[in-house]
């Protein structure tokens, strides 16, 4: 990296001791993964034209509109991008975990930024400029690439997110937004555990949605068998069931029993008496009649 290398050469030892010393305190680029394919001295060399620091929970990294053209790498912790309304209400666009990048948008086309990020746990970030951003990716078409599946990856999951929001109702949103939670978490014979299990008003802003309706829904899909609570971890009782409820809303496949309960119809198979991971056909039935009813009022 043309750039980068003009930067005084550091000493073997003196660069051992500092990358140890940065390495310590997470001010480290090797876990970054659009750098992955830059030597680890050459990570070096672009993480001390980085601004560093330390932000704990709540804390706002950078602001939506902030006239920042910079860009941030995640070293370590979690954050959020979010838009917030005039009236307050929190939009998440995007959860952030160690390894990523935010900020490019501003930093590639001048804007400001597009959304703020703020840290969920303590977080180390690296800050860089546009400019040196800018060398990086004239000299290094590794980054280029990895930055654009990135970005189109990002695209990607927008435009699927904004087809949920056009098409499903609240209820499904909130069934898929914890689907998405589950198949990111570990699972065990099926059934996936979210620790810390996510706020009711963390997955409202995730899903366009308030936090009773959240409330509400979480409390019915306890209630159905669908879900459990157990003290900070929520449990997603049987992941491929969900997925099957959540295609079958989809499919708007809610027929009326001969009770005229609703009754989960998944195509080429009868409900069992009991669902594998403990699921009872009837509490679904009974979970999905006052969905689809609430959905008819709408």
């Amino acid at each position: 990296m043309a750039a980068l290398e003009t930067r005084s050469a550091f000493s073997a030892t003196g660069t051992s001791k500092r990358k140890a010393s940065a390495e310590s305190r997470h001010e480290t680029l090797d876990g970054i993964h659009i750098l992955s394919d830059l030597t680890a001295a050459a990570r070096l060399r672009l993480a001390a034209q980085c601004k560093w620091q330390q932000c704990g929970p709540g804390q706002q990294i950078v602001g939506h509109q902030e006239d920042r053209q910079t860009v941030f790498f995640l070293s370590a912790g979690k954050a959020q991008a979010t838009i917030f309304s005039e009236s307050g209400k929190r939009v998440t666009f995007q959860d952030l975990g160690a390894g990523d990048v935010f900020g490019e948008s501003a930093a590639i086309d001048g804007q400001p930024q597009a959304a703020t990020v703020e840290a969920v746990t303590p977080c180390t970030v690296a800050a860089l400029s546009a400019d040196a951003f800018w060398q990086v990716l004239y000299t290094e078409p590794a980054v280029m690439a990895a930055l654009l599946k990135r970005v189109t990856g990002q695209a990607r999951a927008l435009s699927r997110k904004m087809f949920d929001l056009a098409t499903l109702p609240a209820a499904r949103r909130i069934q898929a937004e914890l689907l998405r939670l589950g198949e990111a978490s570990a699972m065990t014979v099926g059934k996936a555990v979210l620790y810390p299990a996510p706020s009711d008003a963390d997955i409202a802003a995730h899903v366009a949605s308030t936090r009773e309706t959240v409330n509400r829904e979480l409390g019915e899909m306890i209630e159905a068998g669908v879900i459990e609570r157990r003290g900070r971890r929520m449990i997603v009782l049987n992941v491929e069931k969900m997925r099957q409820l959540i295609a079958s809303h989809q499919a708007g496949t809610w027929p009326q029993s001969a009770k005229g309960n609703a009754a989960l119809s998944l195509p080429g198979a009868a409900l069992p008496r009991r669902m594998p991971g403990g699921l009872d056909p009837a509490r679904l039935g009974l979970h999905a009649q006052k969905t689809a009813e609430r959905e008819a009022v709408h």
